[in-house]
């Protein structure tokens, strides 16, 4: 599984890569032609928004594979080394079922926007929305790689 999930990581990091450098150049055009050359383009803010989307949705996954994500684990300390990974466990559980709540709905928001298109670019808006459940499948997968990996260390 690690081998799957490494390469899995590795495409993560490239896409989080392409989306932040069409972001940038998108802010950095808006404003260019906005301020220098006084000619807005209508189509770059509109870019960066969803790109800005798609960010947040691959970063969050990046950061649950890194480890890097926000953890309460004050509260988790507090008990016994023997309880911390039974609570630590039952906190991964808990948000795999937010992250397959997210995918079963991201997949509603993105069919139902399908029809609907963006003011400036003409895409269907269902793209943009993609970025929900893509998003929470790779942070189901590295949650669910988590818990293989707690769960070995709980059997030695």
């Amino acid at each position: 599984m690690k081998a799957i999930s490494d390469k899995l990581f590795y495409f993560v990091k490239i896409l989080t890569l392409i989306v932040i450098t069409v972001m940038t150049l998108s802010a950095f055009l808006q404003v260019i032609f906005r301020y220098v050359l006084e000619y807005p383009l209508i189509w770059t803010e509109e870019i960066a928004r969803f790109m800005f989307v798609w960010l947040t949705f691959l970063g969050s996954a990046a950061a649950i594979r890194t480890k890097n994500h926000i953890a309460m684990d004050l509260l988790v300390n507090k008990f016994p080394k023997k309880m911390q990974k039974s609570v630590n466990m039952l906190a991964l559980v808990i948000f795999l079922g937010f992250c397959l709540l997210l995918i079963k709905q991201g997949i509603f928001l993105t069919a139902t926007n399908m029809e609907q298109t963006s003011d400036a670019l003409g895409i269907p808006m269902g793209f943009p929305y993609l970025a929900i459940p893509v998003g929470s499948a790779l942070m189901a997968f590295f949650i669910l790689e988590d818990m293989l990996n707690l769960y070995r260390k709980e059997a030695k």
